[in-house]
């Protein structure tokens, strides 16, 4: 259901508080149409950097060799709010091209392959 998206490749928050943050695609969840960025962006309230879709989870203590506490922890995002970045660090939306009898992803605003 997300053909556009795949691991590790380099991300653009399109929308939302985080937008603007890059990163790269860490987990797709194709059922949800979802997916986890690994990166961080500058709160615009405190500052500080968090976790790309991060929230703070209040963990209870299980056992004494593991605390509780407060964890950042990053959730899965809507894939519509991401975007795939080109070489030159730019949103480009996604074409196939066949290149030597085999399908290649390209860039459609440089026509530049895109790496995976």
């Amino acid at each position: 259901a997300i053909p556009r998206l795949r691991l590790d490749l380099s991300a653009l928050i399109l929308a939302g508080k985080e937008r603007g943050a890059t990163g790269v695609v860490a987990r797709v969840v194709p059922k949800d149409n979802k997916v986890v960025i690994e990166g961080t962006y500058d709160d615009p309230f405190t500052g500080t950097p968090r976790p790309i879709g991060g929230v703070k989870r209040h963990t209870r203590a299980r056992s004494a060799t593991e605390p509780g506490g407060i964890v950042d922890k990053s959730l899965p995002i809507d894939a519509s709010r991401v975007g795939v970045l080109g070489k030159d660090g730019k949103p480009v939306r996604l074409g196939f091209k066949f290149v030597d009898g085999k399908k290649v992803r390209i860039g459609r605003r440089g026509g530049q392959e895109v790496e995976l």
